[in-house]
């Protein structure tokens, strides 16, 4: 029996899939649900993107956080991606020597008003700034911690909301590494 394995032959002796001289740049040759060979855009299942942002909520924006009233958008959600949050550090200061009284929570979310429950959160930081000059946090995932609790995460905003309302008068700044990858 002749043994002519694929791995043996020489690059002189391999071709390239029929239509790739045609197909557009950028797309995968994948089998459709007849079985007939396409070149489509966007196959493979896509690729991950990291990216590092700062975002800063000021002073003037921290009392509108109650409730989800009106949270704070961290990273903006993409129809066609999942944001996946790797690291997070997020810094509180004062302007002025006034400092928080009060035992309000800062939570981030992916878009509050649609996922539900405040119990609903990917981290939370008990008693923000209460009572101190500057804060500081930071949160890396947990393994074991699900995101199936959230739903279909495609599209879905980051999020930054309180459980009630800070006195203010302090900044935060987020440190956000994310990862988006296709839905």
């Amino acid at each position: 029996m002749a043994s002519n394995l694929h791995k043996d032959l020489t690059d002189l002796q391999l071709h390239v899939p029929k239509g790739f001289a045609s197909a557009a740049n950028s797309t995968t040759c994948q089998k459709d649900a007849t079985g007939n060979l396409v070149w489509a855009a966007g196959g493979g299942g896509g690729s991950a993107t990291t990216t590092n942002v700062k975002v800063s909520v000021l002073a003037t924006n921290i009392d509108r956080l109650k409730y989800d009233d009106l949270p704070v958008t961290l990273v903006t959600g993409v129809a066609t991606e999942i944001i996946i949050v790797n690291s997070m550090i997020f810094v509180g200061d004062y302007s002025t020597g006034f400092q928080e009284n009060s035992t309000t929570d800062l939570r981030v979310g992916y878009d509050v008003g649609v996922t539900g429950p405040l119990n609903i959160y990917l981290t939370g930081m008990r008693n923000f700034m209460n009572l101190k000059a500057v804060g500081i946090y930071s949160y890396t995932p947990i393994q074991g911690v699900s995101s199936a609790i959230f739903g279909n995460l495609a599209g879905q905003d980051l999020q930054l909301y309180s459980t009630d309302v800070f006195n203010g008068n302090f900044n935060i700044d987020v440190y956000i590494n994310y990862t988006t990858i296709p839905a």
